[in-house]
């Protein structure tokens, strides 16, 4: 067959540089070896060594951020150890498996190391993809490294508190077992041990979750539980097969280091505030104020003066709009126009100051930074918030009562630290203001009142609302941005926002839930009553009871009476003896009247430290069902001193 050579050139010009390479070699046949020395060692089937092939790599790249002095987002990658542990997105490898290996994943993005200029190159990506499908080896581990880390008693406890704890644990112990510890378990309950170490089989935990008694499917919606995944039940087989290592008891662990630095301490919003100098302005003739030259200096650069003054009218009823959110009445206007003495503004100033309405104003703006609403939202039912209303009223008040802000804030902050309102010496007035002031942090929109969404997700959105609340209103930080990740702009580590749950823990656990509609011992109202109102509102209760009880008395009376005479059974009166029903509703009637009339129930919304809390786990990427490291309560690390960990103490003794 002919073939044109018009098809054949591209072959031809194709083939010819290989053509002249293979002659060239076949001249200088040595020429095209290279020494076994110049290849790196994945290409001449030696093993690749962390601390030989891999660290230098690393060090050139990545331990500035990941290193000794910082390690941000948790992660060390100084040891095949450390990355193995992870950090806050969880571990950085897995042994054998590149394509599942985070720190793959990520320099193959090019989104580690940030920054196109450091990127790794392609043979440095091949080098780390090579190391980890060899098995990660190290000179520790020359074989590999371990394929599955140990299980300790910290990979078990988020596990059983999210599962477990809620039947078997501090309020309750259901069969007088705890399996909140390692101990707890060993010690059992009336079945015996929970489980046996080195022995999962024979351990009972493992029988009642295998066979799908525990958690016992007739009460997962009730008390909010679901089901041990596989994976989890394999971890917790693993982790008794192990002996069941129990967990270092040593606080946060030493590489959990900060990775704030210095100048993370000078970030805008944690400066001191500076005194501004006065400026002095060319026309001074119209600046009463320092507020007036500030404004004046900044008109005069756009060629600007100030308006002209206001008329005595137009100024009224600027403030009195401006300061009561209302227009003034008509015997004010006529008490502002007859005042011609020198200091009336300022005696209209302090009239409208002196106002009960100056704190429904202004006390409306911190109520919608608090979030207040009546209602808890988050459900078509929308409920009421019956005892709300004291929250708002004490805001109203403090703002009428010029309350130092600092003092406002520590109220609504640890108003129940304050003073102990459990004492028997009872109930101060201040003591009560303080206690009402603490649902500053009971304002989110709460569905948890229903099962259905009560679940520790459900409970994990409410708390991170109020750290979010904290953030915004007292710090100006958007603080849950650090819940799944460290802050991208702002110094907030992950750890630091776990550690601010840790802080709250004692009041907002989401293994130790109360739910918004629940009465005085099982929601989140305190029945408390200060002293100068407690015995009134005794002796009003005690009025009306007395009148109830003399009602049902006067009907026992009745129809033990009537019983006689008609020789019927008391409790077959009513069916039989339409006159005596009538008797009967009637004084049902006067007694359901009286009861409306009973003083209301003495109970305050609040917030309030219930005790030992449940311990914090830093959640990776913030999800419930990935617990990492244990965290400890403390405040932001960019705002803490450097060797002064937080130590939090009770506030009074006992």
């Amino acid at each position: 067959m002919r073939i044109s050579p018009r098809l054949t050139r591209p072959l031809q010009n194709k083939l010819a540089p290989l053509a002249c390479l293979l002659l060239w070699q076949i001249a200088h046949p040595a020429a095209g070896q290279l020494e076994a020395g110049d290849l790196p060692a994945a290409a001449t089937g030696e093993a690749l060594i962390f601390e030989t092939n891999v660290l230098p790599l690393l060090r050139e790249n990545c331990l500035r951020c990941h290193g000794e002095k910082k390690k941000k987002g948790g992660l060390d990658l100084r040891s095949v150890e450390s990355a193995l542990r992870g950090g806050e997105s969880g571990e950085a490898l897995i042994p054998g498996k590149p394509d599942e290996s985070l720190i793959i994943e990520l320099i193959s993005k090019g989104e580690m190391p940030p920054g196109k200029k450091t990127r790794l190159d392609p043979a440095g990506q091949k080098l780390i993809r090579s190391w980890i499908e060899g098995g990660a080896r190290s000179l520790k581990h020359p074989q590999g490294a371990p394929r599955e880390r140990e299980v300790t008693e910290h990979d078990i406890t988020p596990l059983l508190l999210l599962r477990c704890t809620v039947c078997h644990g501090g309020r309750k112990k259901e069969g007088e077992l705890d399996l909140r510890t390692r101990e707890s378990m060993l010690k059992g309950g009336k079945s015996g041990p929970a489980m046996i170490p080195g022995k999962p089989d024979e351990s009972l935990m493992i029988k009642k979750i295998r066979a799908g008694d525990m958690p016992p499917a007739r009460k997962l919606v009730v008390v909010s539980v679901k089901f041990m995944r596989p994976n989890e039940l394999e971890l917790l087989e693993r982790w008794i097969k192990a002996g069941a290592p129990p967990a270092e008891r040593t606080g946060e662990p030493p590489d959990q280091a900060s990775s704030i630095e210095e100048k993370d301490r000078e970030f805008w919003s944690f400066r001191q505030l500076e005194k501004t100098k006065t400026p002095e302005p060319e026309n001074k003739d119209r600046v009463r104020n320092p507020v007036d030259a500030f404004i004046e200096t900044r008109l005069e650069k756009a060629g600007l003066r100030l308006a002209p003054a206001a008329g005595r009218l137009t100024l009224l009823r600027r403030a009195s709009f401006d300061l009561l959110g209302l227009p003034p009445r008509p015997e004010d206007v006529e008490a502002w126009l007859a005042d011609d003495k020198p200091g009336a503004w300022e005696r209209l100033v302090d009239r409208l100051l002196e106002s009960p309405r100056y704190g429904e104003r202004w006390g409306r703006h911190w109520l919608d930074v608090a979030g207040y609403s009546d209602s808890e939202g988050g459900q078509h039912a929308d409920r009421i918030r019956p005892q709300n209303w004291r929250y708002r009223d004490y805001v109203i008040q403090a703002f009428n009562d010029d309350k130092p802000y600092d003092q406002f804030l520590l109220e609504q902050l640890a108003g129940d630290e304050l003073a102990d309102y459990r004492s028997p010496e009872g109930v101060t007035d201040e003591v009560y203001s303080n206690l009402i002031a603490t649902a500053f942090l009971r304002q989110s929109v709460d569905g948890t009142y229903a099962n259905i969404t009560n679940f520790v997700p459900d409970r994990l959105e409410i708390i991170d609302d109020v750290i979010e609340t904290i953030g915004s209103s007292l710090l100006g930080l958007t603080l849950h941005c650090a819940r799944c990740h460290s802050h991208k702009f702002d110094p907030i580590p992950q750890r630091d926002y776990y550690r601010l749950t840790a802080t709250f823990k004692g009041a907002l656990d989401e293994h130790d839930w109360l739910k918004p509609d629940g009465d005085a011992g099982s929601g989140r109202y305190l029945s408390v009553l200060p002293e100068s109102k407690l015995a009134k509102w005794k002796a009003e209760k005690a009025a009306v009871d007395a009148q109830i009880d003399r009602l049902r008395k006067e009907l026992a009376e009745k129809r033990k009476k009537r019983s006689a005479e008609l020789g019927i059974a008391p409790g077959e009166l009513e069916k039989k003896d339409a006159a005596f029903k009538k008797t009967v509703d009637s004084a049902n009637e006067r007694i359901k009247g009286l009861e409306k009339k009973k003083p209301e129930k003495p109970l305050v919304r609040a917030l309030w430290d219930r005790g030992t809390p449940s311990p914090t786990y830093l959640l990776k990427r913030g999800s419930y069902l990935t617990s990492g490291r244990p965290v400890s309560a403390g405040v932001l690390s960019a705002l803490s001193e450097r060797g002064k960990p937080f130590r939090p103490a009770p506030p009074w003794k006992g």
